[in-house]
């Protein structure tokens, strides 16, 4: 998380004082550490999340956020909460909803009984969301452009290593 935060500074003071201030709030929540990473079918579609990126991927995109607490307990109590942390948060399910997707809760994701999941269609791309809390483990994924097939398989093997 840190070298996320450092980067940013150097970057984007505001976006930087905003996720700062975010990852200080979880870790008075118990959040101990955290590992951030973006996966893209090419070069400039991890730019989206640079300074020269415009937000629109273009060949497909996956980021994920794993977020480590203390213990369960406390990994539970933020997932209730529905915090908000480098951008993933309540609003991506929001998003889901507004433009007509599909939104499946609990362990009907295959993700365990405390997860939501969306898909969607808007503007011409797909989005795929999964919002999820494992053992000390709060989980945030998002696919932009990929099969839903494709995008839910990485969310469950990203959940299969904290199991």
């Amino acid at each position: 998380m840190q070298t996320v935060l450092t980067k940013e500074k150097s970057i984007d003071t505001f976006l930087y004082d905003q996720n700062a201030t975010e990852w200080e709030q979880w870790k008075t929540q118990g959040a101990t550490e955290a590992y951030f990473a973006v996966y893209g079918r090419t070069a400039a579609d991890c730019a989206v999340f640079s300074a020269s990126g415009n937000g629109a991927p273009h060949g497909g995109l996956m980021a994920g956020l794993v977020v480590k607490f203390k213990d369960t307990s406390a990994s539970a109590r933020n997932y209730r909460l529905a915090s908000t942390l480098l951008g993933f948060g309540p609003r991506d399910i929001k998003f889901i909803k507004l433009v007509g997707g599909v939104i499946t809760t609990g362990t009907d994701t295959g993700l365990g009984p405390q997860s939501v999941t969306g898909t969607a269609s808007a503007v011409g791309s797909t989005y795929y969301f999964a919002f999820w809390q494992t053992k000390a483990f709060d989980s945030f994924f998002i696919a932009y452009d990929l099969p839903a097939f494709e995008a839910q398989g990485a969310a469950e093997k990203v959940n299969q290593r904290m199991i």
